[in-house]
């Protein structure tokens, strides 16, 4: 608390050292104590300088507290070269000239006054202590005064907040007060006797400030001087203490209170390692918590305990307790009670009213557990659910072993604690905070039944199991499939690529083929006759001459059939869906003038490409020869499937075919034997003939395997 106290005022005193001579030129000057209180009430200052005349009233932890007719503030000398108690020079009663500065504490709830300088004008008379009740130091009646109370020191416990500071609790007709004393000043003998002494405390009233700024006021005690024992504590407590004889004459706020009082009994139970349950020989429950650091007594155990009486709702209380074995005739234990929560808590109507008389009884009670400690808790209660009402049970007096297991059906027998929280603290009235039961030993739980193995959180759990199970198989499964997909695509394209490559090979073939059997064949006639020209030029010129011709012939219509393969090996017809405009295509670089009519209704999917590109070179053909030996205008292309097979036709409005057939060496031609070839290669066969009317018809007639029948 000092150590926080301090830091906040040397922070306060370094804004005072670069701030003051500023201070002093921007706000005036405080004159009074009594107007330190308001100082920053009102303006929006972060800081006000003062200078004071009055009277050293009393020490504080910090400094001092100056007096004037308007009242009194606490004014810090920490870090200004001045000591607490003034040595030498001032001291209480002395009438002193202050000058320095106020400044907001860090929390910014509190003043801080910062003294810089002190003039010592006179000696003056030092104020007599006020005898002042507890109460109105809590409320702060008596800030800044020097305060006297009577009353019984019940304990003196550390600070936990600052380890150099100690309270010393003093019990008084009105209330407890807070002493704050300095453990480099009150020796452990010194605070050991002020225990269940009556004494009298004389010390300066201050405002709780630092971490405690909501706290009580409390009264500050410079030395050991200021606290006198009136009549000390009784040697033997046991045998001198008043013996509580019946609860019934105990009233709050009454004098018999403030000492220590006895009593002796059965220790039922014990729990927290401070705590048990006196069970007297009136058959009335008395909870008794232990002095620090005093380890409780075993259960069953005859003691006599001493210790200081508060009223409770429905029971005493021992508190700051010491014990010791008694030879005293040992009392039965009480029977335990049956009941439920919804007993315990509601009526038979089922209206909320809490069975208080039950308050430290010994009950029997069976739930299901809901939760249990783990190792890494801090809690040693289990919770369980008895009906619809949550109850806990202390299990820190068991085995760990025989702790029950989340899920299971117990029955508890053990004391019935409860709880209580102040509905105001202007009040003396309470509401129950909790209840809880405390067995007494590891007999005092007993599994009815164990959970089930099928539980909700093992079902949860294996349902989580089997999900993340059935999401593995589905995402495995698809990475499966799309391995399997991409391995069939991958296979596919090979295929693709395979049945290109063999397609290029046959139509590479095929190519070859066309190549020999007609343009070789051509070369081979045009040989033929060029030599037989040569020959008839030694007997007659017209017969050379005519050979001439013929060889001219074949020539011309070797450039056509070179000038087809190029465009086969050029054309991409047969990618083409549209069978009908495949053939449109391939026609148009022989139709010159032409025009060319196409119905054509045999789908592309049901010739192979071997069919397609046949079927494609004999119409190229049949149209070549309408335009160039029929001089046809127009040409007409049909085609359809009837009984399995394949008819196609191709007609034009030309000369027609000759009466009696040509010679086609004669004429250079060999497209009819060309055609004829490739359909028979088919299974196909070929009609040739004249329509009525002019006009040349060839149709042709291909077998589909698998079609039979199919129209």
């Amino acid at each position: 608390m000092r150590s926080l106290y301090l830091r906040s005022l040397l922070f306060s005193c370094m804004a005072l050292c670069t701030s003051l001579p500023c201070v002093s030129h921007c706000a005036s000057s405080i004159r009074k104590a009594g107007d330190i209180h308001g100082a920053f009430s009102s303006n929006g200052d972060s800081s006000r300088p003062f200078d004071l005349t009055g009277t050293i009233d009393a020490f504080d932890p910090a400094g001092f507290v100056l007096a004037d007719e308007t009242g009194a503030y606490s004014l810090s000398t920490t870090g200004c070269g001045y000591t607490l108690s003034g040595g030498d020079n001032w001291t209480t009663g002395h009438i002193v000239k202050v000058k320095g500065g106020l400044f907001p504490a860090a929390n910014g709830m509190q003043t801080i006054g910062l003294v810089t300088g002190i003039q010592i004008i006179g000696k003056g008379d030092v104020r007599k202590p006020v005898d002042a009740a507890a109460s109105d130091i809590a409320c702060g009646m008596h800030d800044y005064s020097t305060v006297r109370l009577t009353g019984v020191a019940m304990a003196c416990k550390p600070d936990e907040i600052d380890p150099h500071w100690s309270w010393l609790l003093l019990r008084t007709t009105s209330a407890t007060a807070k002493i704050s004393i300095r453990n480099a000043d009150f020796s452990d003998s010194a605070k050991k006797s002020y225990i269940d002494a009556l004494i009298t405390v004389t010390g300066t009233a201050l405002p709780s400030r630092g971490k405690r700024r909501f706290a009580d006021s409390r009264v500050f005690v410079p030395s050991p001087d200021s606290i006198v024992i009136v009549k000390p504590a009784d040697a033997d407590p046991f045998d001198k203490a008043p013996r509580i004889r019946t609860f019934s004459y105990f009233r709050p706020r009454t004098v018999a209170e403030l000492h220590r009082n006895r009593i002796s009994g059965l220790v039922v139970a014990n729990w927290d390692n401070g705590k048990f349950l006196l069970q007297t020989a009136g058959d009335e429950p008395l909870f008794v918590d232990m002095m620090s650091g005093t380890p409780p007594p075993e259960r069953g155990s005859m003691v006599k305990a001493v210790g200081f009486i508060t009223p409770n709702v429905s029971t005493l209380r021992m508190s700051e307790a010491i014990f010791k074995n008694a030879d005293l005739p040992k009392l039965p234990m009480p029977e335990a009670i049956d009941i439920t929560a919804e007993q315990l808590v509601f009526d038979t109507n089922g209206n909320r009213r809490v069975k208080i008389g039950l308050n430290g009884r010994l009950i029997r009670m069976q739930g299901k557990v809901q939760s249990v400690p783990d190792g890494m808790s801090l809690s040693d209660r289990l919770h369980i659910l008895s009906g619809k009402l949550p109850i806990s049970v202390y299990i820190g007096n068991i085995p760990l072993d025989r702790w029950p297991k989340t899920g299971d059906t117990i029955e508890v027998t053990g004391i019935c604690h409860m709880s209580f929280l102040s509905i105001s603290p202007h009040t003396d009235y309470s509401n129950i905070g909790g209840i809880e039961i405390i067995p007494g030993d590891g007999d005092g739980i007993k599994t009815i039944s164990q959970r089930p193995w099928w539980t909700p959180t093992r079902f949860t759990l294996v349902a989580t199991m089997l999900l993340l199970l059935l999401s593995g198989s589905l995402i495995w499964n698809r990475v499966l499939k799309r391995l399997a997909e991409r391995r069939g695509r991958a296979l596919f394209r090979e295929r693709i690529a395979h049945a290109t490559a063999e397609l290029r090979v046959a139509e590479r073939t095929r190519l070859a083929i066309e190549l020999h059997d007609s343009i070789a064949q051509s070369l081979t006639g045009v040989a033929f006759h060029v030599t037989a020209a040569d020959k008839a030029l030694k007997s007659g010129k017209d017969t050379a001459i005519r050979h001439i011709d013929t060889a001219t012939k074949i020539l011309q219509h070797s450039r056509v059939d070179l000038r087809r393969c190029i465009w086969d090996l050029r054309n991409d017809a047969l990618e083409l869906d549209d069978f009908a405009e495949a053939i449109r295509r391939t026609a148009m670089p022989v139709l010159d003038d032409a025009e060319i009519d196409i119905d054509f209704r045999i789908p592309r999917k049901r010739m192979s490409d071997s069919t397609a590109h046949t079927i494609l070179s004999v119409i190229r053909e049949l149209t070549s020869n309408s335009v160039r030996h029929g001089n046809s205008g127009k040409v007409l292309v049909s085609g359809k499937i009837e009984n399995g097979r394949l008819i196609f036709s191709v007609k034009d409005n030309g000369s027609g075919f000759p009466a009696a057939e040509q010679n086609v060496q004669s004429t250079g031609h060999f497209g009819l034997d060309g055609i004829t070839e490739r359909i028979r290669r088919l299974n196909g066969t070929v009609t040739i003939g004249n329509l009525e009317g002019g006009g040349a018809a060839v149709t042709i007639s291909i077998p589909l395997p698998g079609t039979e029948g199919m129209n």
